[in-house]
């Protein structure tokens, strides 16, 4: 062998020999070459096939273990011939303080017991993820002894969208994610992982990210269910149900949220933002299902009158004025009477979208009411006022453009309403 093959093997044999390893694997070989700077040895000089060949080490079949030759290791420690490089030597390389602290800390970590090779280098990379705050020891560390405190560490460790590239790391797990005994750590992880998801998809809605969409996010949301069944089958704790009927309802996954909610005090203000969600969305095109809707919002408001907030009272009696002003302006109107408080109250870009809108719906139902002149064009000078300020302009601009058209329709038809009506 040459000599800085030799030189390899004494690292070793002294590993081995005083850390009492008696198995080792590729990952510690090259934990070993990192940690003490051997590279300089040549990676040719540092193989596991090298020491194989001379019956240092020995292979474990359907492995990526070897066992150590005590025979070699007995060799070695007692070979003083000048013609081997044996541990003796050691002393006198430049990294030899290098060495002496690997050895130290692997004989710190086996203090109490033997470890496993897994666990031992879980440890080392847990230790240079302490030092180093890099997460990839942290990843590390849970490859050569997956368990689930190591995978929720990194999932907490793991920012933004950098959690999604990590959803593969559950497969490691399997079993214990599956396990009803480890229910408390698979909460903890649904916990963090669908608050992540909450905020990726504000993200996407403020246009701060364009490489992932919600449906997107379904999908993840929807391998969380199979990977961590408890949460399919809906036996997780509140907080983690709350979450979820908060993400799946701005994914416009109604049925999800439905299960999740129903029967659950806790969570008739989900439930009722579902609801209400639908009636915007089927106010337009499925008259009875829309109804159906209505009526569950009204039944959650006429039972629980305090669960549902003021703003969101608003907003459903908007999407009811969407449905009632075709066949039933005069319903409509009643809806929207006095719905000024709802956006003085909640002055934000949301309550300011609903009140044009409000106004908008209002101008059409006074028209085909064919109501005074004065009222309509008091609406519109509403809508204009509010057009000119500068919130106006933080509307998103397919919405913005959308309202611009339906006003300007609107006015045509105030136009041609003041020369057909008795008030010109």
């Amino acid at each position: 062998m040459s000599i800085e093959s030799q030189k390899f093997l004494a690292v070793l044999c002294y590993i081995c020999s005083e850390a009492n390893i008696n198995e080792i694997n590729e990952e510690l070989l090259t934990y070993i070459k990192d940690e003490v700077g051997l590279k300089k040895l040549g990676e040719h000089n540092l193989r596991s096939q090298l020491f194989t060949n001379i019956g240092f080490l020995q292979p474990i079949p359907s492995s990526d273990k070897f066992y150590v030759n005590e025979l070699f290791l007995d060799y070695l420690d007692g070979n003083f011939s000048d013609n081997v490089f044996n541990v003796f030597k050691l002393r006198d390389l430049e990294w030899y303080s290098e060495l002496e602290e690997l050895k130290n800390h692997i004989n710190e970590i086996q203090f109490d017991e033997e470890v496993s090779i897994g666990k031992l280098l879980s440890n080392l990379y847990l230790s240079k993820y302490r030092i180093k705050n890099n997460n990839k020891y942290l990843i590390q560390a849970f490859f050569c002894d997956p368990d689930l405190d190591k995978l929720i560490k990194i999932f907490t460790a793991s920012p933004g969208t950098e959690i999604l590239n990590q959803f593969n790391l559950m497969d490691k797990v399997e079993m214990n994610l599956k396990n009803i005994k480890e229910k408390a750590n698979q909460e903890r992880i649904l916990n963090i992982i669908i608050n992540s998801l909450i905020e990726i998809n504000k993200r996407i809605l403020n246009k701060e990210l364009n490489k992932i969409r919600q449906r997107d996010l379904l999908g993840y949301y929807t391998q969380l269910e199979n990977k961590i069944p408890i949460l399919k089958r809906g036996i997780v704790n509140i907080k983690i149900k709350k979450s979820a009927c908060s993400l799946l309802n701005n994914l416009k996954e109604y049925e999800k949220v439905e299960f999740l909610a129903t029967n659950e005090p806790k969570l008739r203000h989900e439930l009722f933002i579902s609801y209400l969600k639908q009636v915007g969305d089927l106010s337009g095109n499925n008259k009875e299902e829309c109804m159906r809707k209505i009526d569950k919002c009204n039944q959650i408001i006429k039972q629980n009158p305090k669960d549902i907030p003021n703003h969101l009272i608003g907003q459903f009696k908007l999407y009811c004025s969407r449905f009632y002003k075709k066949e039933n302006p005069h319903e409509a109107l009643k809806l929207l009477n006095n719905y000024e408080q709802y956006y003085i109250s909640n002055k934000n870009i949301n309550a300011t979208i609903f009140y044009l809108e409000s106004l908008l719906v209002r101008m059409e139902c006074l028209i085909s009411t064919k109501s005074d002149i004065v009222k309509i064009e008091s609406l519109r000078d509403r809508f204009k006022k509010i057009s000119l300020e500068s919130q106006y302009q933080q509307i998103f601009k397919t919405k913005r453009d959308k309202m611009d058209q339906q006003f300007n329709k609107l006015i045509k038809d105030v136009d041609e309403y003041k020369k057909t009506s008795a008030y010109v």
